[in-house]
This record gives C-alpha cells, structure tokens and sequence, in this order.
C-alpha cells in the first residue's frame, strides 16, 4: 500500500482527470483487478455523475449527490439488484456511501438514493500496487496449462494402453512363406517374427477360439430366419470387435421386420457391420439406418407413382393441347413445316379456329378448305 493522499483537493482533483468524456465510461485496468469489472463501472459512471451536479452548482452541502435508479440502469444497463450489490461491496471498501432520503412529489412520499464520494480512498486505491494480484493471475494460468499438458498425457498413455491391447485381436495376421507374425506397433513398416512368444500367441489364440464359440452358440439360437443366422456365423469376428450382442439384432429384425422383409433387413445390417465405430452404440445406429432406409423408399415409391400417373404427351397431342389452350403461334419457334403442319391439324380438329394466315399456308400447300 502507498502511503495515503492527505490532501483531498488533490485526491479530487487526479480522480476528476481520470474521466474526460461523456459518450463513453472509460475503466481504470488497474481498478477492473482490484475491484471487479462492476464495480469498477459503476464507479466510473457515478465519478461522472458528481462532475455533472458540481458544474451545476447543485451539490448537497457534504459533497452527496442523487441518482435515481432508473438514470442509473439507462447509463450502465445495470439492474436494481446488481446496483445494490455493487455500492453495498463499494461501501464495505471504503469507497463510497450511499443513503435515502424522503421527498413528496405531487402528493406521494418518494425515496431518492444520494450518494457520497471518498476521492481519498479512490485515490488510494487507484494507484495501489497491483503486482501481487498480476502475478497471482498468472500464476492460474500457469496451474491451468500444467493440468492440460498432465489431461494430454494420461490420454495418450491411455490410447497406447487400448492400442497394445487391441493387437490381441487384430495384431495377428496370417502370411503364407512364414507363417503367424505379429505387428510391431511402435513402427508400422516392420514386421517381426512371432518365435519368442509363440507360447502367448497360443494362450491367446485358445481365449479368441473360446469367445468365437460362445458368440457362434448366441447366433444359433437367434429366432430369426436361417439367411440372416447364416450372414451372422460369417460375421463373428466383427461382432466381437464391435461389442455387439447377437439378441440386439434379433430384437431390432422383430421390430422392423415387417416394415423392411428379410432381404432388406439383411441389406441394411451388412452396411452397419462394416462401420467400425457406433459413437451412440450399435442399436441406435442400426436404428437409425433402418429408418432412413425406410424413408429414402418412401420416397423413391411416392416418385415411381408420381411418374407412372403423368401421361405420355405425343407430338400431336402436344400441338393439339396447346391449340385448345389457346396458346399463341407467335410463342413458339415455327418452321415452315411445322406452320404447315399445325394449320392441317387445326383444320381437322378446329376448323372455325382457323386464320387467314392458316388458310393462305394450306391454300399454297395445295390443301382443300372446305
């Protein structure tokens, strides 16, 4: 803490020269750390306030002033409850004091709100030495950005943890000159020879075989038809590998098998097992894709209908209907032929809608007009 400014014109004088225009409310850095970001306004735009009344000459006699709550919320934006809950912090500090006094206006008793600076203790604030409260920002930041680089490292230790641990089931590949070999994770482009552990590879060979069994014995007794219990037998090794229960699927074929069939029930679960990863699991996605196949035919059958219900429009039909519609010649690109052509036809269909222009083309083409 500096040492406190006695004189009180001088305090006055430096926090007055802190504010120098009125179309904005200009914040001290400095008082935004100390004091918070509403406090700090709000004593801002109430420092201009009191400049306002002392070039006025309407000052009460200890130095207070009034503004009414509604001004207030108009200059800050600040509510009522927010106003109180500042000047009440600002009180407590030193600052400021705020009290009530009783007016009748036009006949009804009205309480205004007066407020009362302490440039002093401003002063003092103002210009108090904030490097503890700096360095104690920092100091947050840098605990924070500790914990994150720590968060990253545990995640990557447990990605390689799940990744050494996925080589149980997809590590091992079958190679035809050299028998089982085993990828070696730390660098794709290498391979190894499994010698060393072939003891390990068995164990867990004889732990895949027991759980393929299992997942086999599930599909069996699945109550569904034989081409999809067949499909399934095929799949084993990505039900494993995805986590799927086999009476999920059996659920989901009761549900919507008698919307889709058979054929494409199957056709839609083939296209949701060669996915790799269901974000929202298993069921929700072949849920959803069994409802946007359901959708997309909906649609596709309402376009088939709509096509099969258009008719066919034949050259002359095409002519003819635009006669009766009363379409003018004059829209379309005529050849001479094609002028030739529609008189013939309006004079067989419409023989009292012929013109002049229709009697002279069938008159040279050597046409009879009866």
């Amino acid at each position: 803490m500096s040492e406190m400014i006695q004189v009180k014109v001088e305090a006055k004088k430096i926090v007055l020269d802190w504010m120098s225009s009125n179309a904005f409310i200009q914040v001290n850095k400095s008082l935004l750390r100390k004091i918070g970001d509403t406090n700090t306004i709000l004593l801002s735009e109430t420092i201009r306030q009191y400049e306002r009344w002392e070039q006025k000459g309407k000052l009460q006699d200890d130095g207070s002033f009034y503004w009414i709550q509604m001004d207030c919320e108009i200059e800050t934006g600040y509510s009522r409850s927010t106003q109180q809950r500042a000047y009440k912090d600002m009180e407590k500090r030193g600052l400021l004091k705020t009290y009530n006094k009783q007016f009748n206006i036009k006949g009804k008793d009205r309480s205004v709100r007066f407020i009362k600076l302490f440039f002093p203790a401003i002063a003092n604030l103002m210009f108090s030495d904030d490097t503890e409260i700096i360095e104690s920002i920092r100091n947050k930041y840098a605990d924070l950005k500790e914990k994150n680089q720590d968060s990253k490292n545990k995640s990557k230790e447990k990605s390689m943890i799940h990744f050494e641990s996925s080589l149980d089931m997809t590590g091992m590949i079958q190679n035809e000159s050299s028998g089982w070999v085993k990828m070696n994770h730390l660098d794709d482009s290498k391979w190894i020879t499994n010698k060393k552990d072939s003891s390990i590879k068995k164990d867990k060979s004889i732990k895949k075989d027991i759980k393929n069994l299992s997942i086999q014995d599930e599909v069996k007794k699945l109550n569904i038809p034989s081409s999809i219990v067949e499909f399934l037998e095929k799949k084993i090794d990505r039900l494993i590998l995805l986590h799927i229960a086999p009476l999920e699927i059996q659920i989901l074929f009761q549900e919507y098998a008698s919307k889709t069939g058979h054929a494409e029930f199957l056709s839609v679960l083939n296209d949701v097992l060669k996915v790799n990863h269901y974000e929202y699991g298993f069921k929700a996605y072949m849920t959803a894709s069994l409802k946007n196949y359901l959708t997309n035919r909906s649609k596709k059958e309402s376009m088939d209908d709509s096509k099969a219900s258009k008719p066919i429009r034949t050259e002359k039909s095409t002519i003819i209907d635009d006669l009766e519609k009363g379409v003018s010649e004059k829209s379309f690109e005529w050849t001479d032929e094609g002028r030739l052509k529609a008189a013939r036809l309006k004079a067989r269909h419409q023989p009292h809608n012929l013109t002049d222009e229709d009697r002279k083309i069938l008159i040279q083409a050597g046409e009879k007009i009866s």
